[in-house]
């Protein structure tokens, strides 16, 4: 693990529903990128949801077992070189994570509610986190197509700009039951 993503701890989130692909969440659609924060924020909420927070993306990913990737624990050359290209929602049966959500590794970066913190983990609460709301920068997860593997585990963060839009960065949303 880097080491923003230290200590290893267990958290507990109540019920949330997760969107099954990145936004427009159907399957064989070319997923939404070059969107900022404020936009996924946006067009999450005239849906009547929200982006999810840091917690609740990692557990769709990782689900109970504390997972690497959202497919299992191993990467190998078959997947690596999938994961090198932008590709439909769904296209790969094996990128899915325990909880159904597909896509949560590769692909595209994904938008998270939370600030960023390098130290969060350590001082975070157990039960439901929300994540920083000290300073400007945001948090991208699930790595990009044009990343290196290294980063599209399932614990990895991405550290920057609230402005960032680019060709490897989109969203998925989430509600509240």
């Amino acid at each position: 693990c880097e080491s923003d993503e230290h200590p290893y701890h267990a958290v507990y989130l109540d019920a949330y529903c997760i969107d099954k692909y990145e936004y427009p969440n159907q399957a064989g659609a070319k997923p939404k990128a070059k969107v900022n924060w404020s936009k996924a924020q946006e067009i999450c909420s005239s849906q009547g949801k929200r982006l999810p927070t840091e917690a609740q993306w990692e557990k769709a990913a990782r689900g109970t077992d504390g997972r690497v990737y959202p497919w299992g624990d191993y990467m190998d050359g078959e997947k690596k070189k999938a994961l090198k290209k932008k590709y439909a929602s769904g296209a790969y049966s094996w990128n899915v994570s325990p909880y159904g959500a597909y896509d949560m590794s590769g692909n595209l970066w994904e938008w998270v509610a939370d600030g960023y913190d390098a130290n969060y983990y350590q001082n975070s609460p157990k039960r439901n986190p929300k994540g920083s709301t000290s300073g400007t920068s945001r948090v991208l997860r699930g790595g990009s197509w044009n990343y290196s593997p290294n980063r599209w585990r399932s614990s990895y963060r991405l550290r920057t700009t609230p402005d960032l839009r680019y060709n490897f960065n989109g969203f998925r949303c989430a509600r509240t039951p």
